[in-house]
């Protein structure tokens, strides 16, 4: 019998890519599109004006994706419609 050993992080780093796609059509949408746009990434701002969500439903999908090692904080900051700067957030492929 043939049996391939991974790690623990490959393990995890696996479920991780099966859930993602099915943890939340929004957390989905959200990472396809910040994805899309490569190393320019986007703000939470840009994020909903393109997805037509609120911030309130944006935020937390932001922060889950973040925290789960989808996304990440560019160092960037772009200013929002009203003006303030915000984090502009990148996809770890």
């Amino acid at each position: 019998r043939n049996v391939t050993r991974t790690g623990p992080q490959e393990t995890s780093q696996k479920a991780a890519r099966r859930a993602l796609g099915r943890s939340g059509s929004q957390r989905n949408a959200i990472y396809e599109e910040v994805k899309s746009r490569g190393s320019d990434g986007m703000t939470c701002d840009e994020i909903c004006v393109v997805l037509q969500m609120l911030v309130q439903s944006a935020t937390p999908a932001i922060n889950t994706l973040a925290n789960d090692g989808w996304l990440e904080d560019s160092g960037l900051r772009r200013n929002t419609r009203s003006g303030r700067e915000a984090i502009v957030w990148v996809a770890i492929p």
